[in-house]
């Protein structure tokens, strides 16, 4: 994990054998953390094969340009959202409000609402949760836990604001619930610190807040 500083997301380095997956790539001003990373598990950068992002945000996106262009992995990214890594919008809700472009880049796999991820030894459900954005994912191992649910839910009861294009407070408040019914021990979020062992008593704590305040 590289945790997240200032306006990043969380970054996440999977090993998969021989071969790293990313989990969201942060802006781009922290790639050659990634690359000293995958180099310090006994890796070469160039064995990163694949990139899943949660949600186009430019906070999660952002590097995604420069890995391909040093090392074309392939890309995966939510089917309701792959038009705008392909049609150089990407990150549309924030970089157009930054005034950032984005490079079109191809996305390789669309990814669809309950399939199934291997990744190593353990299978990921993806799982669209709208709210934060209409194409947020969360990626869920049922058989050990695991969540890595990007910008939808956080720890202590907080979860993603709505209030940038396709941010919807209804649809998140229905996405929280939904993963508040799932046995998550270990919480991996797109910001904030991970949360082992008790990943279902913040989602639930978060699921509780959205209603309240959404």
């Amino acid at each position: 994990m590289i945790l997240s500083s200032g306006f990043d997301g969380n970054i996440y380095v999977l090993k998969d054998g021989d071969n790293v997956v990313l989990i969201d790539t942060g802006t781009g001003l922290f790639v050659s953390d990634i690359y000293r990373l995958v180099e310090s598990l006994g890796l070469r950068k160039d064995s990163i094969r694949k990139v899943i992002l949660t949600h186009v945000h430019i906070d999660h996106s952002g590097g995604l340009p420069k890995i391909v262009k040093d090392i074309s992995p392939k890309v995966c990214v939510y089917e309701g959202e792959a038009q705008y890594i392909e049609s150089g919008k990407g990150s549309v809700i924030l970089s157009t409000m930054m005034g950032v472009s984005f490079p079109p880049t191809k996305v390789d796999v669309r990814l669809k609402d309950g399939e199934i991820m291997e990744i190593g030894k353990r299978e990921f459900k993806v799982m669209n949760t709208p709210g934060h954005t209409a194409g947020s994912i969360c990626l869920f191992d049922e058989e050990n836990g695991i969540l890595f649910s990007g910008d939808t839910v956080f720890p202590d009861g907080a979860f993603g604001r709505v209030d940038f294009p396709t941010g919807d407070p209804d649809a998140l408040v229905r996405s929280i619930k939904m993963l508040s019914h799932l046995d998550v021990k270990h919480l991996f979020p797109g910001h904030m610190n991970a949360v082992l062992n008790e990943g279902k008593k913040h989602i639930e704590l978060a699921a509780r807040c959205a209603e309240m305040f959404l």
